[in-house]
C-alpha cells in the first residue's frame, strides 16, 4: 500500500469515528504528515477531510501566531504539529 493510500485510509477511519460520535467536540492533534502552508498530496487530502467533517485547523485561527515549528538550515520551514478542532471549539 502506498503512503498516499495509507494516509487516505487512516483519514477515512478517523472520519468514521467522528461520524459515530457526531454529538461530541473533536480535537485531533499530531504531526498529520501535512503542512497547510505548502501544497502536497497529504495536505490536499487533509484539507478535503477537514471540509467533509467540518473540522478546522487551529493554525488557521485568527489568533494563531505560529510561523513554523521546524526549519532546515533556515531555508525550509514547516509546522510539524497540528491541532484540528470541531467548529464549536474553533469559534471559542
Amino acid at each position: 500500500m502506498s503512503s498516499f493510500d495509507e494516509y487516505s485510509f487512516q483519514l477515512s477511519v478517523t472520519h468514521e469515528h467522528i461520524h459515530q460520535y457526531s454529538d461530541c467536540h473533536i480535537v485531533l492533534g499530531g504531526d498529520l504528515n501535512a503542512d497547510f502552508a505548502r501544497s502536497g498530496e497529504h495536505t490536499s487530502l487533509l484539507g478535503d477531510f477537514c471540509s467533509q467533517t467540518g473540522l478546522l485547523p487551529a493554525v488557521q485561527h485568527p489568533c494563531s501566531r505560529v510561523d513554523y515549528t521546524y526549519n532546515f538550515g533556515m531555508k525550509h520551514f514547516s509546522v510539524i504539529d497540528h491541532f484540528i478542532l470541531s467548529e464549536q471549539l474553533f469559534r471559542q
